[in-house]
């Protein structure tokens, strides 16, 4: 999906997990640039000196939104997660000015894949709740609105105990 389907999809399960919740802007467009992300965030902190969290969509979003936050002294305060891939915030995970960061091995979707040709290739067909024996494709699932898409759960979650596992 489409960057602004994350967010809506993540501030849906926000909303769920956490009812008080309240998000204090719609969501802002960073053009995947992290200086428009890091510009965009001093703005918000700014403006709303209670802001306890941001999430960025972009693998560029998390660095400017991390700079930002470490930039203002509020590593402590402010939680900041999203996609991005640990070459490019390691330095703000070992500070604390990113929290988390969430990616998907290319690897492993790479040979889900694989094994969805096999499946065809015989002859099979893809089915709800198939294994496709590759780690976080164990129960894959028909992507609503698509003919032909499926997605599996094979993402890999970054923080700064165990960033150095990832050479990405």
């Amino acid at each position: 999906g489409s960057h602004n389907e994350w967010v809506a999809g993540a501030y849906e399960k926000a909303k769920s997990d956490y009812p008080g919740i309240v998000r204090v802007e719609d969501p802002i467009e960073s053009k995947e640039d992290a200086d428009v992300a890091y510009n965009k965030t001093k703005e918000l902190l700014k403006k709303y000196p209670d802001l306890t969290g941001v999430e960025g969509s972009s693998a560029n979003d998390v660095v400017g939104i991390g700079r930002a936050v470490e930039e203002l002294g509020l590593n402590d305060k402010v939680c900041v997660m999203g996609t991005s891939i640990p070459s490019m915030t390691s330095k703000y995970l070992a500070t604390g000015a990113i929290d988390k960061i969430f990616f998907w091995d290319s690897a492993l979707a790479g040979q889900a894949m694989l094994n969805m040709l096999e499946v065809l290739s015989g002859g099979g067909e893809i089915t709800e709740g198939m294994d496709l024996g590759v780690a976080g494709y164990e129960s894959i699932k028909k992507i609503a609105g698509t003919t032909v898409g499926w997605s599996g759960a094979a993402w890999v979650i970054v923080d700064k105990d165990n960033m150095d596992q990832y050479n990405i």
